[in-house]
């Protein structure tokens, strides 16, 4: 009988104080599942989007005694151009480096103490995998893409030069002198002028 590889655990809580005090160092493998904001921000039915995220985290504890985790999470995903709306592969990678407390008034002392690192509020005592690194990862989301400008895949702009590009709708409305927007309202004031000027 196979056991099942021991990095591939889905939900597991931990104890981040007990982690901190060992010194512990962790790797794992999160299915996407488990980070559903990022999941959302995948391309749907893209062929290269993974279904799992590498992460290592190492646990140490601060001079004030917090728990401090540093770490890397790796993920390769399809994400969606904003100027293309072409779904482009990304690897995605965040370092982070945050103290991990169990309330708010903890998070404003450690705040307080002027300590550098970030600060994630845990939900009592125990804390996921998943809630270390969603939030980083989140956070190293690209401003763009498309590495080129303009965008390599915006589709082409291009607009008639003349009439005859334009078709005969444009040439009957310039032989008709429409080319001032304004000059439907000209004509209206001038005809509403004339029974006044009797």
């Amino acid at each position: 009988m196979i056991a099942p590889p021991m990095n591939t655990r889905s939900q597991e809580t931990l104890l981040y104080r007990d982690l901190a005090r060992r010194g512990a160092t962790l790797t794992r493998v999160l299915s996407l599942d488990l980070l559903p904001r990022l999941k959302d921000l995948s391309a749907e039915g893209a062929a290269s989007t993974t279904s799992s995220v590498d992460v290592s985290l190492s646990f140490s504890e601060s001079a004030s005694g917090a728990a401090v985790v540093e770490g890397r999470a790796l993920v390769r995903l399809d994400l969606e151009c904003h100027r293309c709306a072409e779904a482009l592969p990304h690897e995605l990678a965040a370092e982070f480096h945050c103290a991990i407390v169990g309330s708010e008034a903890q998070a404003d002392a450690f705040k307080e103490s002027g300590a550098a690192s970030d600060v994630l509020v845990a939900a009592g005592m125990t804390v996921t995998v998943a809630d270390i690194v969603e939030d980083e990862l989140l956070l190293a989301l690209p401003d763009r893409l498309c590495a080129s400008e303009p965008c390599e895949h915006l589709p082409a702009l291009s607009y008639p030069a003349d009439t005859e590009a334009a078709g005969p709708e444009a040439s009957d409305h310039e032989e008709e002198g429409s080319d001032n927007p304004f000059s439907v309202m000209a004509e209206l004031k001038a005809g509403l002028a004339k029974p006044e000027e009797r």
